[in-house]
């Protein structure tokens, strides 16, 4: 007979919004990049069985600016199976893409979003976590342990270099990720949609103004280029007058002035 078991509500965890990103402050080559997520959880169904697994997936695009170069899309995948009562929070490896976002909050971000979706289901059993020493190298296995352990996963080693090592058992109700949003890295903001939108109109109307203001400028410099090849005498003396005019004027009223003394 087939379990009652609690269902997410849709505008919790179906939603599309962005990630603003800031690296002004990091030797990347891209100063700004929006992350695009798009949020669903599809349903699978065997049978006449009823629901047998839930899934939910985060798709994010990354785009470098306001310009529509992006790379994308990539995926994050969890599920929980109705029959085992298991909830994988994985599904085979998390890696966060392209390697521009990792040490930036992304991922903790990314994976509290899973946290908190598979808390809907407190009495589920975690799946074992695998830690391999592929996934990681000397400089960053701390940070990947550290990374899981911040959400109350323990492991059991298999070296004294924690290299290696499986997850210990834990309910999904154990799951820890109160203290993710009070320690988010300032670069990292979280936004709407209608807010990008808006953003994005904003950064095209100053760039259009930067655009007017360039075909101007360059409107003048051909104006006086055109000038100079006429008369290039003409054009210089008229700029030397009007570069040194206010010493011309003050030269003529004191030479007017001495005269009118003298003959006086």
């Amino acid at each position: 007979m087939h379990k009652c078991i609690n269902i997410p509500k849709n505008d919790e965890f179906n939603r599309s919004y962005a990630l603003k990103l800031d690296l002004t402050t990091t030797n990347c080559d891209s100063k700004k990049t929006l992350l695009i997520h798009e949020r669903s959880e599809p349903t699978w169904y065997k049978g006449n069985k009823g629901i047998e697994s839930y899934n939910f997936v985060i798709r994010y695009f990354v785009f470098q600016n306001y310009s529509q170069k992006r790379s994308g899309p990539y995926h994050l995948h969890a599920s929980y199976n109705t029959n085992r009562n298991t909830v994988d929070l994985t599904c085979g490896g998390l890696f966060i893409d392209p390697v521009q976002l990792r040490g930036h909050g992304v991922g903790t971000f990314l994976f509290y979003r899973i946290i908190k979706w598979a808390k809907t289901w407190p009495s589920a059993n975690v799946a074992p976590i695998m830690l391999t020493s592929l996934q990681a190298y000397e400089e960053n296995k701390e940070r990947r342990n550290h990374f899981y352990e911040r959400f109350g996963i323990e492991f059991n080693y298999f070296d004294q270099a924690k290299m290696e090592g499986v997850s210990l058992p834990i309910l999904a109700s154990n799951l820890q990720f109160s203290n993710i949003d009070g320690n988010r890295q300032p670069d990292l903001s979280e936004i709407s949609l209608d807010a990008l939108i808006s953003e994005h109109q904003k950064s095209l109307l100053t760039s259009n103004h930067r655009v007017k203001q360039i075909e101007f400028a360059n409107t003048s410099l051909r104006t006086v280029l055109r000038e100079i090849d006429a008369s290039p005498l003409a054009y210089a003396i008229r700029s030397i007058f009007q570069r040194y005019a206010t010493y011309l004027y003050v030269g003529m009223f004191t030479f007017v002035f001495i005269c009118l003394w003298v003959l006086s």
